[in-house]
Order: structure tokens, then C-alpha cells, then sequence
């Protein structure tokens, strides 16, 4: 979600009910049809026009629980490198040594 310019990015959806009062006939080919196309149609829209499609829907509008909490922060007394870790450090066997690589980063960490 951009919250700054209010749009929302759909990434996964699906159509849960289709009504066309005008051609109630054709509702079945024209659900089919929408069904197919729609998974690779509408990729973003205004945050504005969704809440008020789910509130004219009568849908309740839940938030997300985000994690928020601050990073730990390190003080160190003499100048270090910051390697960065996608998230806790993954080891692999390095062949033919008796050392381990951290393969999570893009520095060569090894142990």
C-alpha cells in the first residue's frame, strides 16, 4: 500500500460473487468469462475507491498487525564494518575445509 499517494497494489484476488441485474441470463458466461480475465487485469487502485467499495459492501475494514519494533543498536569504540544478514545466519559446509559460509549475505562470512 502507498499511503502517500493513497494506492493499493492487488496481488492476489478472486471474484466471491457477480450480479448483473441487467442480463441475469448471461450472469454464468460473463462470471466465467471476468474470472478468467481479472487475475491479470487491475494491478493497482485509489485506496479511496476500495474502502468505499467494502463499506457499500457492508464488509468491516480490519487493519494488519505490523511488527514495529526498533532495531538493536550497536555502539562500537572503533570504526567496524556493517554486514548485513537477511534474517538469522543460514551455514553451509564449505567442501574440502572445516569451515562454514553464512549464505544469507552477499559478504563472505566464515566460521
Amino acid at each position: 500500500m502507498d499511503k502517500i499517494n493513497r494506492l493499493v497494489t492487488l496481488d492476489q484476488f478472486e471474484l466471491t460473487k457477480v450480479k448483473f441485474p441487467v442480463a441475469a441470463d448471461k450472469e454464468a458466461g460473463l462470471t466465467a468469462l471476468l474470472q478468467e480475465r481479472v487475475p491479470g487485469a487491475i494491478k493497482t487502485m485509489s485506496l479511496d475507491r476500495l474502502q468505499a467499495a467494502l463499506e457499500a459492501a457492508g464488509e468491516e475494514i480490519r487493519g494488519v498487525d505490523v511488527k514495529n519494533d526498533p532495531p538493536k543498536v550497536l555502539i562500537a569504540s572503533k570504526p567496524s564494518p556493517l554486514v548485513l544478514i537477511d534474517g538469522m545466519p543460514h551455514l553451509r559446509e564449505i567442501q574440502g575445509t572445516n569451515l562454514q559460509r553464512v549464505i544469507n549475505t552477499r559478504a563472505v562470512l566464515l566460521f
